[in-house]
């Protein structure tokens, strides 16, 4: 196996306000690209190069460095150069782990050139001390980071001052002072009529009829009508609805009070991107922050309201088989769980104040549903578990030698050995200057471009071969996952978590179940018709 030289380049948000330019993507690559053509021993390896843009080095949830430490597992990387070992990551203890002890065990060599460091210079040296050392230094700097932004943040909160991205559905940033909230006439409109509707008794589901029947955008589509290019949630491009839910949490929300509210969320550990949602009574609220859109009085009532009157219909067990899986087909709501005199079923919410997407209107009972859907999944594992003779084809396509693609890959090798050997002839020219630099790095480069291009098939070749080999290895694995269920009887939580993404329902005669292993399914299917 051809191994190569791989080089990494890492750019994060904070790089960027720090100290742009010399961190760029751009000036790390010219930074890595001159270092090794300047160096003899580089000069005729294949390079590979892998890129996170816009990634924190906090930690390595990253999809260049997965990448590459992949490539690494596999064998194919002989070498990686970067910028620093910052460029690496920030994290001490994983990029430690990394340098001293996974490399150097799969005999990768390290270099971080700013750093002045290479693993073939420092084997059993006190430099990995210094490794560490500079290591540690730039975990304390992402955490010291991190704090000060934390603590800025809640500065900001405790005074007051607005610093979200976007204002809640009412209001507008200040086109002067961005950190100051101003009433947006249009939508605060609607928001002062939802809440006189609740006044005057209309139910959340009443007051979304009404603004339905009135054609009032939602404030997911009035955002998107002002220019507002956050992706909203509960948004079908044109076809939003108001629902009770929208109503709802409207009719919940202080802040058209005036009030300031702040600290609701706050981030996970250090490199993590998953928030997490503080008690009510860690809030920061400061009233009379920003203009009012109705007063507290109003607030309060409706609050009072809503505790005595909202409907406790919507089930709270999470511990449903299906709970947050059943999605209306044609409007893309997630459906209802209910229950009447005769059982629990599912309904879409879209048919109570539209027909324009040819909702069903009918109860999708929840014992049939479980029904169909156990028939259905009984079928694939029959399909996977039963069939010895789609996994006798499936081994046997697999095992069979294919000549053409072995031929094509021999015939690559060659192509790049004969490239290698132009580039080192060059380099002779260019080293006995026959050849002045110029004409030698403009050749180099149209060599070295051909040179990824030859790679670059061949590794399709290669993937393409290992693909096929672990269709197999698929198979076999979903269908050991799949005999503890063979005789199923009934709908297991276990069950619909591990393999349903998703069940689509248009009407009591046509729903669509979205399986986790529909990939696998495909590729087999594939196999067994080009036999």
């Amino acid at each position: 196996m051809n191994k190569y030289l791989a080089y990494y380049l890492r750019l994060s948000l904070d790089d960027g306000n720090i100290n742009g330019e010399s961190n760029s993507i751009a000036s790390q690559r010219q930074l890595i690209k001159d270092y090794i053509y300047s160096s003899d021993e580089f000069v005729e390896m294949q390079s590979l190069e892998f890129i996170d843009d816009g990634c924190s080095g906090t930690n390595f949830n990253r999809p260049g460095i997965k990448q590459l430490l992949e490539a690494v597992k596999n064998g194919e990387i002989e070498c990686i150069i970067v910028k620093d070992f910052s460029r690496f990551g920030r994290q001490y203890l994983e990029v430690s782990k990394y340098i001293e002890q996974i490399f150097p065990y799969l005999g990768v060599r390290f270099i971080a050139i700013n750093d002045n460091y290479d693993s073939n210079n420092h084997k059993g040296t006190t430099a990995e001390i210094d490794v560490a050392l500079r290591n540690m230094i730039n975990a304390m700097y992402s955490r010291d980071i991190s704090k000060k932004m934390k603590s800025a943040k809640q500065t900001k909160i405790k005074q007051g001052i607005f610093a979200n991205a976007y204002p809640i559905y009412g209001y507008k940033k200040d086109n002067i002072d961005k950190k100051q909230l101003l009433i947006d006439e249009p939508a605060a409109a609607v928001v002062r009529k939802i809440f006189q509707l609740a006044l005057d008794g209309n139910t959340a589901f009443q007051i979304a009829i009404k603004l339905n029947n009135e054609s009032v955008p939602t404030p997911a589509i009035y955002k998107k009508q002002t220019g507002n290019k956050k992706k909203w949630n509960n948004i079908n491009e044109g076809n939003s609805l108001w629902i009770s839910t929208i109503i709802y949490n409207i009719l919940h929300d202080e802040r058209y009070t005036g009030t300031f509210i702040g600290g609701m969320w706050e981030t996970g550990e250090l490199g993590s991107k998953k928030n997490i949602k503080k008690p009510e009574n860690e809030w920061v609220r400061i009233p009379k922050s920003h203009p009012a859109i109705i007063t507290q009085k109003q607030f309060d009532t409706i609050a009072e309201m809503i505790t005595r009157h909202r409907s406790n219909n919507i089930s709270k067990n999470s511990n449903r088989p299906l709970n947050k899986k059943v999605w209306c087909g044609n409007c893309n709501h997630l459906m209802r769980y209910r229950s009447d005199t005769i059982s629990p079923y599912y309904c879409c919410p879209t048919v109570n104040y539209s027909d324009e997407y040819g909702c069903t209107h009918d109860k999708i009972r929840e014992n049939q549903l479980h029904e169909t859907i156990i028939i259905t999944f009984l079928t694939q594992i029959k399909l996977f578990v039963d069939n010895e003779k789609l996994l006798r084809i499936i081994k046997k396509t697999i095992d069979k030698p294919n000549i053409s693609t072995d031929n094509s890959i021999s015939q690559f090798d060659n192509e790049i050995k004969d490239i290698q050997s132009k580039k080192r002839k060059l380099y002779e020219q260019y080293t006995n200057k026959t050849i002045n630099k110029t004409l030698y790095l403009k050749e180099r480069e149209t060599l070295e471009k051909e040179l990824e291009n030859k790679a670059s098939e061949r590794e399709t070749l290669i993937s393409q071969q290992q693909n096929q080999k672990n269709i197999l290895e698929s198979v076999q694995q979903l269908s050991q996952k799949f005999l503890k269920y063979q005789s199923i009887t009934e709908l297991t939580k276990e069950m619909v978590d591990e393999f349903i993404e998703a069940v689509n329902i248009y009407d009591s005669e046509r729903i669509s179940i979205r399986f986790t292993f529909k990939d696998e399914l495909e590729r087999i299917i594939k196999i067994i018709q080009s036999k």
